[in-house]
């Protein structure tokens, strides 16, 4: 080969590889993996209701005259505990003062629920049942 075409050929070789190597690099290059071997993390929510129901025992207990303030709403039961027998069952709503008196009967929040008179020597009973649905959440976490 001639000394000129030699020249002619190692410059383009030179110009190809000046220009060419990114693209060399490329050809080598590992390729990505299909699939990733670390998934994701991955977050699963489970939401269960919880009841809770409070224990029956009465809230506040004497004779004549009682007074209560019902702190939650909830069912009302004044019950006369010497006769045995329950005077009132209710719904009442919180914050409401209820009371009992010989005269006036049972009233809540001013409001008479059974007039009386009532025996004001028995012992009454006030009870309140509170129900209430709370939700937990459990969140769990895989990494």
């Amino acid at each position: 080969m001639c000394r000129s075409r030699r020249i002619i050929l190692l410059c383009l070789l030179a110009a190809a590889c000046a220009g060419g190597c990114a693209s060399l690099k490329q050809l080598f290059k590992k390729p990505p993996p299909e699939s990733d071997p670390i998934p994701p993390s991955t977050q699963y929510v489970l939401q269960q209701p919880i009841r809770v129901i409070t224990e029956e025992r009465p809230v506040k207990v004497g004779e004549l005259p009682l007074v209560y303030l019902l702190e939650h709403p909830g069912e009302v039961r004044v019950v006369d505990a010497t006769a045995g027998v329950i005077i009132i069952g209710t719904q009442a709503g919180g914050r409401t003062i209820l009371s009992i008196s010989a005269d006036a009967g049972v009233t809540i929040a001013g409001r008479t629920i059974r007039a009386g008179p009532l025996d004001p020597t028995h012992r009454y009973e006030i009870y309140l049942t509170v129900r209430s649905e709370n939700t937990v959440k459990n969140t769990l976490e895989r990494r």
